[in-house]
């Protein structure tokens, strides 16, 4: 099966967009929990390194893509006077993120909201930076949500992208099949209750266009890479990419 025809429920008539929207309500009350146990705390440290790259260019209105829980956001909003709108398809997750929020003693510059990449509700030029953690493999259509993250960026505004790639040394890709079929199919879709998605994450993971390829579609697109720097011997890496001026 190739990358674009994965979807998370092959039984299901729905669109892979509405599918993925499903499976994220449903895991929605575990996700957070899950992503610390099954990366063994280090989503966290990705996500933070994440941020830093994005607060190089030192963006003052920053746009968080499939934001979930709002863990990205709420690191980008530590800034006083970076201004955060972060959007997810899924209302469950961003429920609990609308909860952290009234937790949350930076919430002045930040706000949650439904949404999807493919149709972003922002005019043209409207953003300094976009982040993405571990969403741009969901995208339905990766080429037309790279375009609307292009078109809502301002000149010489940045995409950050965080998503997993397959390591290069032979004994780290052994472990991380092993991480990938046992650790997160298994074991997070015992715990989550929804095998089926956590099989998805697995095969999307494998199978995204990683490195080399995915800078060649962001070219396509219209960016113009900047940076791309693997993390933990290659389990994932983040991509900057820059709109023209």
């Amino acid at each position: 099966m190739k990358y674009r025809d994965l979807v998370p429920y092959a039984d299901s008539p729905e669109c892979k967009d509405l599918q993925i929207t499903t499976m994220f309500n449903r895991i929605a009350p575990k996700y957070d929990r899950l992503n610390r146990v099954l990366s063994l705390g280090l989503d966290q440290i990705w996500r933070k390194r994440l941020v830093e790259m994005t607060m190089v260019s030192q963006p003052n209105c920053v746009l968080d893509l499939a934001t979930g829980t709002g863990d990205v956001a709420f690191q980008l909003v530590k800034n006083a006077k970076t201004k955060v709108i972060a959007i997810d398809p899924s209302a469950e997750m961003l429920r609990r993120a609308n909860e952290k929020l009234e937790k949350n003693p930076y919430k002045k510059g930040l706000s949650f909201q439904l949404g999807n990449a493919h149709a972003l509700a922002f005019d043209d030029n409207s953003f300094d930076a976009i982040t993405v953690s571990f969403g741009v493999r969901n995208f339905e259509y990766l080429e037309l949500g790279l375009k609307e993250c292009l078109r809502v960026l301002k000149p010489s505004g940045r995409l950050v992208v965080l998503e997993f790639t397959r390591p290069n040394i032979p004994f780290l890709k052994w472990g991380y099949r092993f991480y990938s079929s046992v650790l997160l199919t298994r074991i997070g879709g015992w715990l989550s209750g929804d095998r089926d998605a956590y099989k998805y994450l697995n095969e999307s993971a494998l199978q995204f266009p990683e490195r080399d390829a995915f800078l060649k579609i962001s070219e396509e697109c219209g960016f113009k890479p900047i940076h791309f720097k693997t993390l933990n011997f290659g389990i994932c890496a983040i991509y900057v990419l820059e709109k023209g001026k």
